[in-house]
């Protein structure tokens, strides 16, 4: 982690319009095409969440900007954030996993695996030993969504990323996955969410470069 100089830095005017605002959060919907995803995951026999996740993952950490965070009067730089998400509990709510990141697809899987146990036999919904190096992550599996909001404890403070996504849709041979990006407006513009969108797409569409 390192510290940013506000006083040099390129977005310090935009940084500070945007971090006066009530709501200084926006968020964007669309579809993107996972049909490459889909592909491999049944040729693999990997869990299609498991490279979802991880192409998610991947994304966010090659954008610098969405590894940034407000820290009181603060800006950081996190070398790497990790992938917090809801998991399904046995009583109906849920609790979060938190999966440390690695570039290496096998070892995210394993890590991955290896998480979702220790939540499953001890669920909770805290972060415990990560503050704010995290992504958050819902999956709404039941609802092909167009547009969807996310609770923010202080909108003052909290500048981690909201990623979702929800039930894939099939539009001939194309699979199409309804996904959704929070990000705080002092830190990242719409530029930046674009560039995720094409980088999904990239790793797991008809055409894509199969990273994982």
């Amino acid at each position: 982690m390192k510290k940013i100089d506000l006083s040099s830095w390129d977005r310090k005017e935009h940084y500070e319009y945007f971090r006066g605002m009530e709501l200084p959060f926006f968020s964007i919907s669309g579809n993107i095409d996972i049909t490459g995803a889909v592909e491999y995951s049944a040729l693999k026999k990997i869990p299609l969440f498991n490279i979802i996740l991880y192409s998610v993952s991947r994304a966010v950490n090659d954008i610098p900007e969405m590894r940034l965070r407000i820290r009181g009067e603060e800006v950081v730089s996190h070398e790497a954030t990790h992938p917090s998400f809801t998991m399904k509990t046995g009583d109906g709510l849920f609790c979060f996993c938190t999966v440390p990141y690695s570039r290496d697809p096998s070892e995210f899987f394993r890590a991955l695996e290896k998480e979702r146990t220790k939540s499953s036999s001890d669920p909770d919904i805290d972060d415990e030993g990560f503050t704010d190096e995290l992504i958050y992550i819902t999956v709404i599996p039941w609802i092909s969504f167009s547009s969807i909001t996310h609770p923010v404890g202080e909108l003052k403070k909290d500048s981690i990323p909201r990623i979702s996504w929800g039930k894939y849709i099939k539009n001939g041979e194309v699979t199409l996955l309804p996904f959704a990006v929070h990000l705080h407006h002092a830190l990242c513009d719409g530029s930046h969410a674009g560039r995720l969108f094409n980088d999904l797409e990239k790793m797991m569409g008809s055409s894509g470069e199969r990273p994982f």
